[in-house]
């Protein structure tokens, strides 16, 4: 197969928004979660601290027709699978979730974290796990550091406390890191890693 350069760099040139959530920052878990990502052999182009605005959140939750009645028709769903009947609507429940995640994402201070490297985002939402961590296989960040459900959350009354967000498509990458970083804030270089993984004969000695 012919090496196709434009190719290799657009593949491992791909980005994406890791968010540590505020439950990560208050247990003291972002070195270690930073750690996985960084063992992966993806590389961190942009990252801070920062205490949400809503005006952040609302961008980042942003307001969709199409996802409030999806994501509250589930809801309901899944409520009336427990025998819970909500006099609600889809859209009801819909606007009221993402009201519930953007007071949750900016409860306190988040680490914003931009990766890059060949298919982060489906390696970091992979490293993430499901949306619940019940639902999460071991080994993933959602899993090994959380006990929430959505059972629990809907009884407690808060969004579920996975402890990380990852973008789900390239597409909502590239907007969420517009959300969270300024262009300058995202560095572009080369690591003593990159010869090793992104190179044919990085073994011989030329």
């Amino acid at each position: 197969m012919r090496p196709d350069e434009q190719e290799l760099k657009s593949i491992k040139s791909e980005r994406t928004l890791v968010l540590l959530k505020p439950d990560a920052v208050s247990r003291h878990l972002v070195g270690e979660i930073i750690q996985r990502f960084e063992r992966k052999n993806l590389k961190i182009i942009g990252l801070k601290m920062v205490w949400p605005t809503k005006e952040q959140t609302g961008r980042h939750y942003a307001e969709d027709e199409e996802w409030y009645l999806d994501t509250g028709g589930r809801t309901l769903k899944n409520y009336e699978d427990q025998g819970v009947k909500l006099s609600l609507t889809a859209r009801e429940m819909g606007v009221k979730i993402r009201e519930i995640n953007m007071e949750n994402l900016s409860a306190g201070p988040v680490v914003a974290i931009a990766l890059e490297g060949a298919h982060v985002v489906e390696s970091a939402r992979k490293m993430r796990g499901q949306t619940s961590p019940r639902s999460s296989q071991p080994g993933t960040i959602g899993f090994d550091y959380s006990v929430d459900s959505y059972e629990l959350a809907d009884r407690g009354g808060w969004a579920v406390r996975n402890i990380i967000h990852c973008s789900d498509s390239s597409e909502n990458a590239n907007r969420e890191l517009m959300i969270w970083f300024e262009e300058h804030e995202l560095l572009s270089f080369e690591t003593a890693h990159s010869r090793v993984v992104y190179t044919k004969d990085w073994y011989q000695d030329k």
